[in-house]
């Protein structure tokens, strides 16, 4: 299988050796070789997006490859596209920004590594509220707009990501990070959303995301969905977390299966108590460089 040859050629050079003279060494081993994860991601592009996408096409291309090449050393099958920026627009990929992925997309292919973009939950920006009178009452919640309640809205948005999924196809996986506020801006909510789904946010959310999972695997039935949901920490068996413990419990009950809930650094008791409430696979996010001091 030509991605398992590579990757194991990944592990015999991770095994050579350069002697005091300058000479390659190998030392005679048995490899048992197999990933502790099924997903592996490394958030490469992130630090190499400002340098991206500035209208010269080989530079982009020759960035991508780079970050796909330092994945696959590291025996990462996933490289995080999570593309932030300082003016919150467009909700989604930018054409130059496609046309850059799509351009690096056989070469991330023949290494194994699949590129997972990660935008804002949202349904539309400032820029294009202000064009829309269909947004006016739809709060801007953290830098985008956002419902749970403007089904044409939210629908629009799923039709833009679902044309990414079929022009990227089983090559990519998306994730989505709702509101990064306290319950997910669910206090700012609009009066449409308060009178559809009163204090429900379970609900809501649930809504929200599985249109999101509907669409992008009615066209690419290998891709991976995952959501942010807030809060992505704390520990669910304590006592003063029972509306978190709650609100998880009745979350996971209504998503699909297979739907990646993430989940930031902490001790093994704080990950087994989301694995005792929650029936969806954990993405866990961990970084040594982090805030949450890990």
């Amino acid at each position: 299988e030509p991605v398992g040859e590579f990757y194991g050629c990944v592990t015999l050079a991770q095994l050579l050796r350069r002697s005091e003279s300058g000479e390659l060494m190998l030392h005679p081993a048995e490899v048992a070789d197999w990933p502790d994860f099924k997903l592996r991601c490394t958030a490469g592009v992130m630090a190499a997006y400002p340098a991206l996408c500035q209208g010269k096409l080989a530079e982009d291309e020759q960035l991508l490859r780079q970050a796909i090449r330092t994945a696959a050393a590291l025996k990462c099958n996933l490289l995080d596209a999570n593309l932030y920026r300082s003016v919150p627009e467009p909700e989604f990929l930018a054409p130059a920004e496609v046309e850059a992925f799509t351009r690096v997309k056989p070469y991330a292919d023949s290494r194994g590594v699949r590129f997972r973009f990660f935008f804002g939950a949202n349904v539309g920006s400032d820029k294009r509220a202000q064009a829309d009178p269909r947004f006016r009452d739809v709060p801007r919640i953290r830098e985008w707009r956002m419902s749970w309640s403007h089904d044409e809205l939210i629908d629009e948005s799923c039709r833009q990501v679902q044309e990414l999924a079929r022009q990227f196809g089983d090559s990519a996986d998306y994730g989505f990070h709702m509101p990064d506020v306290h319950e997910g801006g669910w206090a700012n909510r609009s009066e449409r959303c308060r009178a559809r789904w009163a204090d429900d946010r379970a609900g809501a959310d649930a809504h929200f995301a599985g249109k999101f999972h509907a669409v992008i695997k009615a066209v690419s039935p290998a891709s991976r969905v995952e959501f942010v949901f807030y809060p992505y920490c704390f520990n669910l068996d304590y006592p003063g977390n029972v509306r978190t413990r709650d609100y998880f419990q009745k979350l996971s009950s209504l998503l699909p299966e297979d739907m990646l809930i993430a989940r930031r650094e902490g001790s093994k008791e704080e990950y087994d108590s989301w694995r005792r409430f929650i029936r969806q696979p954990l993405s866990v996010w961990w970084s040594q460089e982090t805030f949450w001091g890990s």
